[in-house]
């Protein structure tokens, strides 16, 4: 962005004065890369008049002048500016119907020319060329709503919009997102959650000893660095929160997607639940109890069921780094491992101030 030698001090007597054109789609995402973002890499990405230059250094020169005095020197242009950019064509018959529900005739050429675009008419179709500071106008659609707008919408048909697509799209996988929703949410008093995909790195915020997980080149901040490789953190994360505000009974699950570095960068979806609290709520008919790895299991059955027989799924003991020993178990569906159940490990409570 300049510097010192460059810059003008008391004893500077030659001053030399450049203006350029730069392209948006060259210049865009270029100031964030190297984090030198500036109005003028703002105004070129947005798109400026490449047309502009001749006059602004004018003006530049006429300013210097008038303020500091001097003589101008001679003005130098490398290169004369060119447009890249083809005239937009605009079918006066069924395209324009199709965009705007009205076809547009050949005698309202006259309303682009309003707006200072050169007009070329032919036989069904014409052509305009739009002036230089009206970049935006690229494509035929561009030049359709240009028309249409000075025209005026109110003298279009209105029809209404008839599409054959189901409301309720079919999922790729019908037994792992929209059935378990019900179940957890009505019938097992669950509310779902969404978390951040991104967490703190480290196992210092996380039930999970340390795994390597993806970062981002550009982090939200410092706390949400990596991918997670879990659902369990973010849960965590929303039980002790809940806790801060004095909400002693959780019920809480998530269906999302993880991240892992294998042999190759990858994301599974997974589903993942947590609960705090007493099993019930508070009433009068019955004993308050806290939850425990017995009471836990049965509220997967029915979750279970949703995406299979339910005696396709077995628990079976296990030991996991983030759970109780010995209130571990694993869930494994046909004998293959699916999930894990079970209650944190007091390490991982105490750190994390879990009650």
């Amino acid at each position: 962005m300049g510097g010192e030698h460059s810059g003008i001090r008391p004893d500077t007597t030659d001053v030399l004065l450049e203006v350029a054109y730069f392209r948006p789609d060259a210049i865009a995402g270029r100031g964030r890369r190297y984090g030198l973002v500036t109005d003028a890499s703002q105004r070129f990405e947005r798109g400026v008049d490449p047309t502009l230059q001749e006059r602004a250094i004018e003006r530049a020169t006429q300013l210097l002048l008038d303020c500091a005095g001097g003589v101008a020197g001679p003005t130098t242009v490398p290169s004369a500016p060119t447009s890249c950019r083809a005239a937009p064509r605009c079918d006066s018959g069924r395209r324009a119907r199709g965009v705007i529900g009205a076809a547009v005739a050949t005698g309202d050429a006259a309303h682009p020319r309003a707006l200072g675009m050169d007009v070329q008419t032919g036989a069904e179709a014409w052509s305009v060329t739009p002036p230089p500071w009206r970049f935006d106008v690229a494509v035929e659609e561009d030049l359709i709503e240009e028309v249409a707008r000075v025209h005026g919408f109110r003298p279009h048909h209105r029809r209404p919009i008839r599409d054959r697509r189901s409301r309720f799209p079919r999922s790729p996988r019908p037994g792992l997102r929209p059935r378990p929703r019900p179940t957890c949410s009505v019938q097992r008093g669950y509310h779902e959650a969404i978390t951040y995909s991104f967490v703190r790195p480290g196992a210092a915020g996380s039930p999970l000893p340390r795994a390597a997980g993806v970062a981002p080149r550009q982090p939200i901040s410092a706390d949400l660095a990596e991918m997670r490789v879990s659902l369990w953190p973010g849960l965590v994360r929303a039980l002790l929160d809940n806790q801060r505000r004095q909400q002693a009974r959780v019920r809480l699950f998530e269906l999302g997607r993880k991240f892992l570095v294998e042999a190759a960068r990858c994301e599974r979806c997974r589903r993942s639940r947590d609960r705090a609290g007493s099993a019930l709520p508070e009433q009068w008919g019955t004993v308050a109890r806290r939850w425990t790895s017995s009471t836990c299991a049965p509220t997967s059955t029915p979750c279970c069921a949703q995406a299979a027989r339910c005696s396709a799924f077995t628990l079976v003991p296990g030991a996991h780094p983030a759970l109780h020993p010995g209130q571990a178990a694993r869930i494994l569906r046909d004998g293959q491992p699916v999930g894990w159940i079970g209650r944190l490990h007091p390490e991982v409570e105490q750190r994390l101030g879990l009650t």
